[in-house]
């Protein structure tokens, strides 16, 4: 997948700084594809946003992020959440991903 084509399937938040995340990790390319067919099957209209996460308290430790932004009762959010994972971890998404992409609510 062309990551270009990531841009029509999240919102990049600092896209600059997203972009050259994919480009030193290309196999996360790929793998946003089926992310997002994982999230949209328990999130079918929230905005998906990919941002670069960064734990300022070890040096050089940078993640990618997706994000969803949700209206939802956090409940019923945490409950798709969960859904979500569960569906992640059959897949075995998180060791392909080598720990490098996460994926979080936000309100």
């Amino acid at each position: 997948m062309n990551p270009m084509k990531i841009a029509t399937m999240y919102y990049l938040r600092r896209p600059v700084e997203v972009l050259n995340f994919l480009e030193k990790n290309r196999g996360l390319v790929l793998l946003l594809g089926e992310v997002h067919r994982m999230i949209r099957s328990q999130f079918q209209s929230e905005r998906l946003i990919l941002e670069i996460i960064i734990d300022p308290e070890a040096e050089g430790w940078e993640e990618l992020g997706i994000l969803i932004k949700t209206q939802r009762d956090p409940d019923e959010a945490l409950d798709l959440l969960e859904k979500v994972d569960d569906l992640w971890f059959s897949k075995e998404i998180f060791e392909r991903a080598n720990s490098d992409l996460s994926v979080h609510l936000e309100y």
